[in-house]
């Protein structure tokens, strides 16, 4: 991440010190380098670098898993999986989610889990018996309990 920015005439104080307020520094996650350099002092230029993390969590997306068909006692082919973004758009981690069976009969593996760096949680789904299941993720966005909705259907096994 890069972006460019001219201070001319910052004067230093008693002890040579002198600070500049960066106000925007980005809405992107990554490392910002910030280089300071006078031509006539020794060791200029110097520079360090500011890391950028996400910003709270704005947004839940379902993110795959959905309208999956699978036989009685066999894992859907695909996790339900969503997805926590900032108001920037990255993604955010360490986002509690919990997985919930709200609707027939399945397992789920894990229940509870955080959001990975790709602001990902995902749930393992295996159904019980045949019939529609509904698997509700549920992570708190903005303060605010939020919740996708996740329709999978079972079939009986063929006999």
């Amino acid at each position: 991440m890069s972006f460019s920015s001219l201070y001319a005439g910052i004067i230093t104080d008693i002890n040579g010190f002198t600070s500049v307020f960066v106000d925007q520094l980005a809405t992107k996650v990554g490392d910002m380098i910030i280089t300071a350099s006078n031509g006539t002092l020794d060791g200029s230029p110097v520079s360090f670098t500011i890391t950028i993390g996400p910003d709270a969590p704005v947004e839940m997306l379902l993110a795959d898993g959905e309208g999956q068909s699978s036989e009685v006692g066999t894992a859907f082919s695909k996790a339900v999986k969503v997805l926590i973004f900032d108001q920037y758009r990255n993604a955010v981690p360490d986002v509690l989610v919990n997985f919930q069976l709200t609707g027939g009969s399945a397992s789920l593996s894990p229940n509870m889990v955080l959001t990975d760096s790709d602001g990902a949680a995902e749930s393992t789904v295996i159904p019980n018996a045949a019939g529609n299941i509904t698997v509700t993720a549920t992570a708190t966005i903005s303060g605010v309990p939020t919740s996708a909705t996740f329709n999978l259907i079972s079939t009986a096994p063929a006999p």
